[in-house]
C-alpha cells in the first residue's frame, strides 16, 4: 500500500526505491532476517562515501521499524534513498549480489522477457491461438519442484469455449445440452 511517505511500503517502511534508470526493491525492515544485508548495505555505502556518519554506528540487530518514530524513519530513507537514486540498476543489482543484500530490480515486461536468467531456467513457454495466427510466449510455472511439474497447460479458453466439457461434467446430456442451447438459456 501507499505509505505515510509516498512510496511503496511494506508496514510502515519503504519497498520500492528510484535508481538512476528505474527502481529497485528492497525491505527496510528489521529482524535477525534483515540484518545482514542492512550490515552490508551500510558497509557498501561507506565504502562508496555515501553514508551519513551517524549510519557508521547503527545498531541494526535492534532496528524495528514498527517502533521507530516517523523521523528516524524518514533519516533512514533519505540515507539510502540518495544511495540507490545515485547508481544504476546495473550497478545496484551487482553490488547487491556481491554483497548478499537481499535487494532485486523492479523489471517491466520486456525486461522480464529479455532477463537471461529467466531464459536459461526455462521460464516462458509458446501458446499457440489460432484464432488470432500467433503464438504468445507466457511465463510457464512460478517455481520449479522434484517430482510434479506447476505450469500452464495451454491457453486460457475463449469465453464459453468449454462450455459443452462443463455442462457434461455436471451430468447433462447432449440433448439436454441442446435444449437449453435452443432456448437460449446457454
Amino acid at each position: 500500500y501507499r505509505g505515510a511517505r509516498g512510496g511503496a511500503n511494506i508496514g510502515r517502511t519503504r519497498e520500492i526505491w528510484p535508481a538512476r534508470d528505474g527502481y529497485v526493491s528492497f525491505g527496510l525492515c528489521g529482524g535477525p532476517a534483515r540484518v545482514p544485508g542492512l550490515r552490508a548495505l551500510v558497509a557498501w555505502m561507506l565504502e562508496s562515501d555515501a553514508a551519513p556518519s551517524w549510519l557508521r554506528d547503527r545498531d541494526w540487530a535492534a532496528f524495528r521499524a514498527d517502533t521507530s518514530d516517523d523521523a528516524e524513519l524518514a533519516g533512514l530513507e533519505a540515507a539510502l534513498g540518495a544511495f540507490f537514486a545515485s547508481r544504476t540498476l546495473r550497478q545496484l543489482c551487482d553490488g547487491a549480489l556481491d554483497r548478499r543484500i537481499p535487494l532485486a530490480p523492479c523489471n517491466d515486461a520486456s525486461e522480464v522477457l529479455a532477463h537471461p536468467q529467466l531464459r536459461e531456467r526455462g521460464f516462458f513457454t509458446t501458446l499457440e491461438y489460432p484464432e488470432f495466427g500467433a503464438a504468445i510466449e507466457h511465463p510457464a510455472f512460478f517455481a520449479k519442484a522434484s517430482g510434479f511439474t506447476i505450469g500452464i497447460r495451454r491457453r486460457a479458453p475463449r469465453i464459453g469455449e468449454h462450455n459443452d466439457e462443463v455442462y457434461r461434467a455436471l451430468g447433462l446430456e447432449p440433448e439436454e445440452i441442446e435444449k437449453l442451447v435452443v432456448e437460449g438459456v446457454i
